[in-house]
């Protein structure tokens, strides 16, 4: 799972110096103190969430860890810095360097956290449950790990890639066109775009489903939606979203906060005070964001799955579409799919 961001407001704060930095909160599970935010953790500019830990980038190039440590996913690389991106989804993390190369750390078991000898040019991370993704700066996509699903077969010819992505079992690009490219498990439609895609510029997959960040600055969603993870309620307005392995959380820009999908460990419910919100993570049960400096007001705002935008609990009053789309049927337990929109 990576963060997804729209592309231009990202130049944009790029181009008007260093990097915005915050204080991270974390809330949901924490079963093995993945939401314990280590006593005087600042200055954060990037967050990601893995199944039981949690993982935080400072501007200086280096990463702190903490939470469940069983595959070694919290013991930071020795001498690990100059990182520009992170990326974590079970328990394996990656790091991209600002060389153009990845470091990857935690479970190997299939072969995740084996970086490709050889691999540069690399600009943007991410990582499935066995699988890994990295989108390189001429616009190429290298995966490995586990292809039990296919999900490591990057379609021949795939190129122009602006964002990528990895769930349980699958992977997608977006292109500069912004068209959308999906290969690997497809159990639950999760890697069969749906007709008529609108122009999408970020994507984001939960264990079994895919969102993506449309040019209207709204979300879209297919797959999985046990826990309401594809009913995207009232999304207006959305500048960066996560998904995590069963909930979302999307950052509009007024800096509020919005969240949907399972809540069976409270990661849904968001603490008072989080306004001002400059980057979110998702994980499998907990929550995290990273929060700026107040500079204006804002209401946190935590939505529940509802089919039914008009009796949702928002609280902003912002008209916009809400968009589900219904899954296909699925065919095998163990389909492989790969298909371009």
């Amino acid at each position: 799972m990576s963060l997804q961001t729209d592309e231009r407001w990202t130049a944009r704060r790029l181009a008007t110096g260093p990097p915005v930095t915050g204080t991270v909160v974390a809330w949901g599970d924490d079963t093995y103190g993945q939401t314990a935010v280590p006593s005087g953790l600042t200055d954060v500019v990037a967050v990601a969430a893995g199944q039981f830990h949690t993982l935080a980038l400072q501007p200086d190039g280096t990463v702190t860890a903490w939470g469940r440590n069983d595959s070694g996913q919290a013991d930071i690389p020795a001498g690990l810095g100059h990182v520009v991106a992170i990326a974590t989804h079970r328990d394996h993390n990656l790091a991209s360097i600002s060389e153009g190369t990845v470091v990857a750390w935690g479970s190997n078991t299939n072969g995740e956290a084996a970086v490709p000898q050889g691999l540069t040019g690399v600009v943007s991370v991410a990582a499935g449950s066995t699988h890994s993704m990295a989108l390189r700066s001429d616009g190429t996509v290298v995966a490995w790990g586990s292809d039990l699903m296919g999900q490591v077969d990057v379609p021949s010819g795939l190129t122009d890639v602006v964002a990528i992505d990895a769930g349980g079992h699958h992977s997608v690009a977006v292109k500069s066109d912004g068209t959308v490219v999906a290969w690997g498990w497809n159990r639950y439609g999760q890697s069969t775009l749906p007709p008529c895609l609108p122009t999408s510029i970020g994507v984001s997959c939960t264990r079994f489903g895919s969102l993506v960040l449309l040019a209207d600055q709204t979300l879209f969603g297919w797959g999985s939606d046990q826990n309401g993870e594809t009913t995207i309620p009232s999304t207006c307005g959305v500048s960066a979203f996560n998904a995590g392995g069963y909930h979302i959380l999307a950052i509009r820009v007024d800096g509020t906060l919005v969240g949907w999908g399972s809540n069976v460990n409270r990661q849904l419910d968001i603490p008072p005070g989080v306004n001002n919100v400059l980057a979110v993570a998702a994980g499998f049960h907990h929550s995290v964001a990273l929060i700026g400096p107040t500079t204006r007001a804002a209401t946190a705002t935590a939505l529940t799955s509802n089919p039914n935008p008009s009796s949702s609990t928002d609280s902003a009053s912002i008209p916009c579409r809400s968009t589900r789309l219904e899954q296909p049927t699925p065919n095998s337990r163990h389909q492989k799919s790969a298909h371009t929109r």
